[in-house]
């Protein structure tokens, strides 16, 4: 709850996500008037924010472990982003466990492993989506080992190539207490979502993200609190 949060934690809380219809996994024209994209463009209104004119270039977005609700997050906060009028990047690296293209209902065949593994050049892993203004890079087969290719100089050359073609780049990125990766993929962020589920998350989960914070290892970072239940029990509609 939030009560457990602000208690076991010093990192601010950037919004909440509310609980939306099942089986309802990302904003479109037909649930365009509900809650679930007002919680998102909340989250987007309250990172800018926090950095008045300046606002963060690449944005990653993880978790504590799976089932948080992390490629929920990131697909839909691409979208609200986009929906302002800003040109948006969104890349898959989570190598080990990928959804974004299934989300997006796009082909994974080609994407960011296979650019890393030398099979594609950048100019082969763009694909459009049904929101203006965003693209993906899904992330390609699972079949490398994300750990040895994704600090080297072929990921150093795709964020710099698309920082100047892209007004926001945003990174769904491993769960952090899962795997080592994220601490790699950071030193492209800017800033970090970190996303925490209502009455999901342990609070022994958030041991990993703390002693990253208060060590600041990990600065710029802001909590989203996924699938609360709003007051009154019905999450799919405006409420107070």
């Amino acid at each position: 709850s939030q009560s457990d949060i602000e208690k076991n934690t010093k990192i601010p809380i950037l919004g909440y996500i509310i609980k939306g219809r099942k089986g309802v996994d990302l904003i479109t024209s037909k649930n365009a008037g509900t809650i679930l994209p007002e919680s998102f463009r909340s989250v987007r209104v309250n990172l800018e924010y926090q950095f008045k004119n300046t606002s963060p270039k690449i944005i990653g977005v993880t978790s504590s472990i799976q089932g948080e609700g992390k490629t929920f997050c990131a697909t839909n906060f691409s979208i609200v982003v986009a929906q302002s009028g800003k040109k948006v990047l969104l890349v898959d690296v989570d190598l080990r466990r990928p959804k974004v293209a299934e989300r997006f209902g796009l082909m994974n065949e080609i994407g960011l492993s296979s650019y890393l593994a030398g099979q594609n050049q950048l100019d082969e892993l763009l694909q459009h989506t049904h929101v203006e203004g965003l693209h993906i890079i899904p992330s390609g087969p699972v079949n490398i080992i994300p750990l040895y290719v994704l600090g080297h100089g072929r990921m150093d050359q795709l964020i710099d190539h698309y920082r100047d073609l892209y007004d926001v780049i945003i990174l769904d990125s491993p769960p952090i207490v899962l795997a080592s990766d994220y601490m790699i993929i950071q030193k492209y962020t800017e800033y970090n979502l970190y996303v925490v589920r209502h009455k999901y998350t342990h609070v022994k989960s958030l041991g990993r993200i703390n002693d990253l914070f208060n060590s600041g290892k990990m600065k710029n970072v802001g909590l989203v609190i996924n699938d609360v239940l709003p007051e009154g029990g019905k999450g799919y509609g405006y409420g107070y």
